[in-house]
């Protein structure tokens, strides 16, 4: 996962306009049974105001079918506020982070690290020293797509970042020493480093017609053996990861989320 060697770039003048650069949540909603989809539909235009911008019959169809209503992109007191007012009116909600399930596998683990060293979002005073110390282990696509799920902001910007840090806006050693221990003290070596997955390189090769990724949800997988059938447990999750995405890559068998019916 090393950074290859990168052209020199002009740095792209981007100045950013918030103080922080803040860790966004998403609010999942559940269908309180005892209400019609068009009550869902009113009660949720007040409790959340930015739904107020679609018309009825757009959130009448986009809510109908289902049982459950994400709403991304929140900041953390924006997240907490919504939840306490949808409580309040009767309904389950919950808050969590942005699914990393947008990433791909092996990238997952370096998200999830940043978010366990910054939960509450990255404070402008560390962000250029947080790229620097990254950008020395990913591709400035790689980073982009991590810190714009991160931060909630769109990863064309957050590249512009990435270069101006890379070459104007350069943190002092002091800070770029500091962001970095507390990045390894989550794991940062361990997660950038090459991992050795010759044990299991028969899965995306030689074997291949006998392993499997069984689709548990969107974008998530478990490793099936097919001969038992039975699914292969991997004890180190940044290992399991990476040969998940091997499998991926290599056009392995996906069974979609119907193949295990249970009795």
């Amino acid at each position: 996962m090393t950074n290859p060697e990168r052209n020199n770039r002009p740095a792209a003048a981007h100045v950013p306009q918030e103080a922080r650069y803040p860790r966004c949540y998403a609010v999942k909603i559940e269908r309180a049974p005892e209400k019609s989809v068009a009550q869902h539909v009113m009660a949720l235009k007040r409790l959340h105001p930015p739904l107020t911008k679609l018309t009825n019959a757009e959130l009448l169809d986009r809510f109908e079918n289902s049982d459950e209503w994400i709403f991304e992109g929140l900041l953390k007191n924006e997240a907490e506020a919504l939840v306490r007012r949808v409580e309040e009116k009767g309904f389950r909600a919950s808050l969590s982070n942005f699914d990393d399930s947008r990433l791909p596998y092996a990238l997952r683990g370096i998200y999830r690290m940043l978010g366990k060293a910054y939960p509450f979002g990255i404070p402008e005073s560390e962000y250029a020293a947080v790229i620097l110390v990254l950008y020395k282990q990913l591709s400035d696509r790689n980073l982009a797509e991590i810190l714009s799920l991160h931060t909630g902001t769109e990863a064309a910007s957050v590249l512009n970042d990435i270069y101006k840090s890379a070459t104007i806006s350069r943190p002092s050693d002091e800070l770029f020493y500091s962001v970095r221990e507390k990045l390894e003290a989550q794991g940062l070596d361990r997660l950038t480093e090459e991992a050795d997955l010759s044990e299991f390189e028969e899965m995306w090769t030689t074997d291949k017609h006998q392993y499997a990724l069984y689709e548990i949800e969107s974008n998530r997988y478990a490793i099936m053996r097919m001969e038992t059938p039975a699914m292969v447990l991997i004890e180190e999750e940044h290992i399991a990861e990476q040969v998940i995405q091997r499998m991926l890559d290599h056009g392995c068998t996906i069974l979609d989320k119907n193949w295990m019916e249970w009795d």
